[in-house]
């Protein structure tokens, strides 16, 4: 199972996309990391891939 987040735009704030951050929420670990990769390429990873809680 993959979970994906969003956020909306109030009415009246939006603004031009300069980018985005996604948070996945994966049981799996091998496949978190093939996911990650996947998503890396062409892409800039701000935190690490490593267990957080």
């Amino acid at each position: 199972m993959i979970e994906l987040m969003g956020v909306g735009m109030l009415p009246g704030s939006y603004q031009q996309p300069q980018g985005f951050f996604v948070t996945l929420t994966i049981v799996e670990i091998a496949r978190a990391r093939e996911i990650i990769q996947a998503l890396s390429e062409g892409g800039a990873i701000k935190v690490p891939f490593e267990k957080t809680f």
